[in-house]
């Protein structure tokens, strides 16, 4: 863990490495199945977890990319770059923290910024239907930060890049979502609706 996120080290029930910046949480080294679905193809999480077994999943914010690949024109193989100054003078939130439910079946972002970086993510590893489902939780009734604007253009880049139909889906259901709110898109809606009708057909969402 990097930065003002360290660790220490304690004993109790066995040796814990207590977070130092969110006193209250520690690595929870069993819950990778509990996650699983959920961050799985995330590469950069770490699960975290209280002595109440509150379950949280730490991501960084950080810039992230998938580079294309010769001879892998479907890879999930993605890339973070740490020294993105642009992206750093962006962000106001270093890491966000997303709560699972105590069902396991989805996680609750702390705020619009924080979901819009998730969509991002399952864009670029190609979980098309959990960034579809995270859609229907983006709300806001004022215009973005500079952090939910970058976050924003992190998905519309992707997803409108994917070459995947699905991923014109959720970009479809984003705008669907947000159309009564201030936030601007910065990509045509128009094209983007027209080649998501047009490939429809073709999607599983």
């Amino acid at each position: 863990v990097r930065g003002d996120q360290g660790v220490a080290a304690s004993e109790g029930e066995g040796l814990r490495l207590w977070s130092v910046e969110h006193t209250n949480l520690f690595v929870d080294f069993e819950q990778t199945q509990a996650t699983e679905g959920l961050f799985a193809d995330i590469p950069h999480t770490l699960n975290l977890r209280s002595e109440s077994g509150d379950r949280v999943v730490l991501v960084p914010n950080v810039s992230v990319c998938r580079p294309g690949i010769k001879g892998q024109p479907f890879s999930t193989d993605c890339v973070l770059d740490l020294f993105d100054t642009e992206w750093i003078r962006m962000r106001h939130n270093q890491v966000y923290l997303y709560k699972v439910h105590i069902s396991g079946t989805f996680a609750v972002a702390p705020s619009v910024e924080s979901e819009l970086y998730l969509i991002a993510n399952y864009i670029l590893c190609r979980d098309y239907a959990s960034a579809f489902s995270a859609c229907g939780r983006v709300t806001t009734d004022v215009e973005l930060s500079d952090e939910g604007r970058n976050n924003l253009d992190l998905v519309l880049k992707h997803a409108t890049t994917d070459g995947n139909p699905n991923a014109l889906a959720v970009v479809a259901r984003l705008c669907l979502q947000l159309m009564d709110s201030p936030v601007v898109f910065r990509v045509n809606i128009a094209t983007v609706m027209s080649d998501y009708l047009s490939k429809m057909v073709h999607t599983d969402t």
